[in-house]
């Protein structure tokens, strides 16, 4: 499948920076998207799902402290802090809300991008691979990849939570393909370091949580097969 560049959003109530902003990381592959306010922000942050998010503090209608700590709320996205208030204690403080590295302005370009590099780089961010908004796995089973919900003929949907919903993307990025335990665990939780057999056991755990909103007979999987002494491989099909 077609990869797509990773994804960063930028929030600021400054036009021209957003401008400048969007234009110097468009400039080095990056698909960029932009927010000038907290609650829009949020709410492409719902439907986008960044690599990144890259904020100001001075928002119009919340601070760029309180759009970091919901944002980690939801996810472990990395944030960047881009401000004029650099003082130590709004350094201090954004960290403490979740933020990833902090910028004072004025900044030169090539500092921030090179921040960037790192802060994706630390969380393990990697091309996207297409994946369709909708995906059906087999007869009667789908999944809204948007909405996170698994339709089951005849059943009430359920809700997969971020970390399955990016599990089951990693998978249906090569379906019927066999996708390594250690190269599974890093497209979902980044390059964490974490002992092989904990990410063995993570791994494990997430996929029967998988299994148990995607399957029909959970201890008998059709869709998420295990490759013994390999990884684990997504069916399209039940045949």
């Amino acid at each position: 499948m077609a990869e797509t560049s990773i994804r960063i959003l930028i929030v600021d109530d400054d036009p021209d920076l957003l401008d400048l902003l969007e234009q110097a990381l468009q400039g080095e592959g990056y698909e960029v998207v932009t927010a000038a306010a907290g609650r829009p922000a949020l709410r492409l942050f719902y439907q986008l799902e960044p690599d990144l998010v890259i904020l100001d503090i001075m928002l119009p209608d919340m601070s760029g402290f309180e759009l970091c700590a919901r944002i980690r709320e939801m996810a472990d996205t990395p944030v960047l802090i881009l401000s004029a208030r650099g003082q130590e204690a709004d350094v201090a403080h954004g960290l403490d809300v979740g933020a990833d590295d902090y910028l004072s302005k004025p900044f030169s370009l090539a500092e921030l991008l090179a921040r960037v590099k790192a802060v994706l780089r630390r969380s393990g961010a990697r091309p996207r691979r297409f994946v369709p908004r909708y995906v059906e796995l087999g007869q009667g089973v789908g999944v809204d990849m948007a909405k996170r919900r698994v339709i089951f003929a005849g059943k009430p949907a359920s809700t997969l939570s971020p970390t399955e919903a990016k599990l089951l993307e990693a998978l249906l990025a090569e379906p019927d393909e066999t996708i390594h335990y250690d190269d599974l665990f890093a497209r979902v939780w980044g390059d964490e370091p974490v002992p092989e057999i904990d990410r063995r056991t993570r791994l494990k755990t997430y996929i029967h949580y998988l299994r148990r909103k995607i399957e029909q007979d959970p201890s008998n999987p059709k869709y998420i097969v295990t490759v013994r002494g390999l990884g684990y491989r997504l069916q399209r099909s039940e045949a």
